[in-house]
């Protein structure tokens, strides 16, 4: 009797080969969805910040320098710093420490860094000396420089030639001399020269 075979019957091994290739591909799609995934995603880094102490530490405010200038007043020539004309005391122990303090220090406030020279002004004069507070008083030329809380702008110094607080106050001249009242020596000197023209016109 023939033998019958059925070739289309079902056999597992002739598929396996078949359904690894598509578990294989359907996975490799899947890592690529997430790798895509993973790509799309920004992360933010936050500003880097200087700490002190745990605290936020803001940067250094800049402070704005003062021009010392050479001015012209009712006076002379002499320095001001921006609006104000500025003094020496002769109480102050030159190059060293100032002589004015409290009551004085309110009349006479104390020049205070930062400054900036002028085009007339030696730069290289310029100094400074450090206040009981701490503060950084300007020194021009080895004198501790001032101001005067009744002078009204720089045309006319008021402060001048005051004796106070057990020294007397000068504007300053270029090269940081005093800047010295001639005006009664200049009146005697004229006086002196009216009388001997006189006298002179009296002999003709």
């Amino acid at each position: 009797m023939k033998s019958f075979r059925n070739d289309t019957a079902w056999t597992p091994l002739r598929f396996a080969g078949p359904i690894a290739m598509l578990a294989i591909g359907f996975a490799v799609a899947i890592g690529a969805c997430a790798s895509d995934e993973d790509d799309g995603v920004e992360i933010e880094s936050e500003p880097t910040r200087t700490t002190t102490g745990g605290a936020d530490r803001a940067p250094p405010a800049t402070a704005t320098a003062t021009r010392l200038t050479l001015v012209r007043s009712e006076r002379g020539l002499h320095l001001a710093a921006g609006e104000r004309p500025v003094y020496i005391f002769t109480a102050d122990t030159r190059a060293q420490s100032s002589a004015c303090h409290d009551d004085c220090a309110s009349a006479w406030p104390p020049l205070i860094h930062p400054v900036a020279a002028g085009a007339d002004v030696d730069s290289t004069l310029i100094s400074s000396i450090t206040r009981p507070d701490g503060s950084r008083q300007v020194v021009y030329d080895g004198w501790p420089l001032y101001v005067y809380v009744q002078d009204d702008g720089i045309g006319e110094p008021a402060g001048d030639g005051i004796e106070s607080f057990g020294g007397t106050w000068h504007l300053v001249g270029l090269h940081g001399e005093p800047l010295h009242d001639d005006s009664a020596a200049d009146t005697a000197s004229s006086a002196g020269t009216a009388a001997a023209a006189l006298r002179r016109a009296q002999l003709q």
